[in-house]
């Protein structure tokens, strides 16, 4: 009785060290919204990943309507992603540099949705000022 017991309880606790890693590995992924022209994606990214990939996997993912918009700009020198504060409906600051890791970055910016934009050849971004506070009049 006490070995078969034993072998239950080691079976059990493989089990659940492999249940726990699956776990552990599931919960570094992000699950990110990124919008673009009214229509949102979701992006599912690891955290491991960069800014740059990321921006990557948001043009792919609204690859339809940057399409439409700016032929031929749908390159990640043509892109970048802002925090989008919904509640407040403003632009924030820039994501983060293209080869900022996902995990380093603060978790209320990987919280919010992302609005990714997109510009054509010779045009340039708007300039964001990471002091500033937004206001809605």
């Amino acid at each position: 009785v006490l070995a078969a017991l034993r072998e239950w309880v080691g079976a059990d606790n493989e089990s659940y060290a492999k249940l726990r890693a699956e776990w552990l590995h599931e919960r570094a992924f992000l699950n990110m919204k990124v919008l673009y022209r009214g229509a949102t994606h979701m992006v599912r990214i690891h955290e491991t990943k960069t800014v740059g990939e990321l921006t990557s996997m948001a043009l792919e993912a609204a690859r339809k309507e940057v399409e439409e918009v700016a032929p031929g700009a749908a390159a990640e020198t043509h892109a970048r992603l802002r925090v989008y504060d919904s509640i407040k409906g403003v632009l924030l600051g820039p994501l983060g540099d293209a080869d900022a890791q996902l995990a380093s970055l603060d978790d209320a910016e990987l919280r919010k949705p992302l609005q990714l934009e997109v510009r054509r050849e010779g045009e340039e971004f708007d300039e964001v000022d990471g002091e500033s506070v937004p206001l809605r009049v």
